[in-house]
């Protein structure tokens, strides 16, 4: 999955423990000391769910169970959660918050990347009503590459949960998993489901993009072509849209009678244009000339857009994408020069593919480097801070 899906997983993996204990589990009656925890926690107003903690005395094992639980969810880091956890499922295993525990603690597990361990915490899990049970279990499956098991455990999440954001993470993750089955006719279904469902939609680029290469993939060149061109036209210079840029080139090699690449330029009289890198350093000199002094055009330094100074050794650089063709990687140097900063990219043999890097700076301290992050993005340019 990309990045953006693989962020917003992430930020809910950090704060998993807020939707859980909103739910309250009681089986009997608690006392009004230990009751005011929960009730506190519900309210968000955890300086005083932490005093009442403290304050407690709990007498029966639910109590002692509840307190265990809002003590592990209101530690400030993992190891004392994961502690209060683990003596609460193995002191009290027979109350419903230690059914929320083995919850907690696959979390953490699946943030400690031990999936198998994760899995067999969850299959602890009995409880029906806890179904997101089953949302961490496709997570699990699919990072392990079970992918059947992955749709399995999405599907049991869907029947009780239509829409909201783990909704639309799961229906990716099952098309993904159908994608890694060959199975893309089911893939297209799945994605087809968010397609349609506006709650569902709040990646629509990635949707296109995935939509167009399971079509890619069964050979219909058309409606792969139609949802690229989409997903492009939505935002040109994100990652995604040079990645679908690539998948492009592609299909025109295949096809090339049936695929009209013209809306990639459509300034151009030429369809497929070739970037020269030599042919941009002009372009941006002569613009200066005609300009003269009254308009200063940032131009970029002299070791800018050049491919040949090799991977920088060191300093702070924004990274704003990674393609497989140079074209892409110029084009891109030449929209961040234009607004006024230094930028180069380089070729690269890392991988199994050869591949062109684009930075932006170097620059002097993190917060400069944060501030042209946000400048860039600002401008439709996605980066991320790296320091060598």
């Amino acid at each position: 999955m990309l990045h953006a899906l693989r962020h917003r997983l992430k930020v809910i993996l950090l704060i998993p423990m807020l939707g859980l204990a909103c739910c309250s589990m009681l089986a009997a009656a608690l006392k009004p000391d230990i009751k005011i925890i929960e009730t506190k926690y519900a309210e968000g107003s955890f300086p005083e769910a932490r005093q009442s903690i403290s304050k407690a005395i709990p007498e029966t094992d639910e109590e002692k169970a509840l307190v265990l639980f809002y003590k592990a969810i209101l530690a400030t880091d993992a190891i004392q959660t994961r502690k209060f956890l683990e003596q609460l499922t193995d002191e009290y295993p027979k109350t419903p918050y230690a059914q929320k525990a083995y919850l907690e603690l696959s979390h953490l597990l699946i943030l400690d990347r031990d999936y198998k361990a994760a899995i067999q915490i969850l299959k602890k899990v009995t409880d029906a009503s806890l179904t997101e049970k089953h949302f961490w279990l496709a997570q699990a499956y699919y990072q392990l590459a079970d992918y059947k098991n992955a749709i399995s455990s999405g599907e049991q999440y869907l029947r009780s949960v239509k829409s909201g954001n783990k909704a639309e993470i799961l229906l990716y993750l099952q098309a993904d998993a159908y994608i890694n089955l060959s199975q893309y006719n089911s893939a297209i279904n799945t994605l087809k489901k968010v397609e349609t469902n506006p709650q569902l939609d709040s990646q629509r680029q990635y949707l296109y993009y995935r939509l167009g290469y399971a079509y890619e993939m069964l050979f219909k060149h058309k409606e792969a072509l139609n949802y690229y061109k989409l997903g492009i036209e939505l935002n040109r210079y994100s990652q995604l849209a040079y990645q679908m840029e690539d998948r492009l080139f592609d299909l025109k090699a295949r096809y090339p009678n049936s695929i009209d690449l013209c809306f990639l330029y459509p300034f151009s009289d030429s369809p497929l244009p070739e970037i020269v890198q030599a042919d941009i350093d002009a372009a941006l000199k002569a613009e200066a000339d005609s300009l003269g002094n009254k308009v200063q055009v940032p131009f970029p330094a002299a070791d800018s857009m050049r491919t040949d100074a090799g991977q920088p050794q060191s300093g702070i650089f924004l990274q704003a994408g990674r393609f497989s063709r140079e074209t892409n990687a110029a084009a891109l140097t030449d929209k961040i020069a234009r607004l006024g900063f230094r930028s180069r990219y380089y070729r690269t043999t890392s991988t199994a593919d050869v591949s062109f890097v684009v930075l932006c700076g170097p620059f002097t301290t993190m917060l400069e480097a944060q501030d042209a992050k946000d400048n860039l993005r600002l401008n439709s340019i996605d980066s991320f801070i790296i320091q060598r």
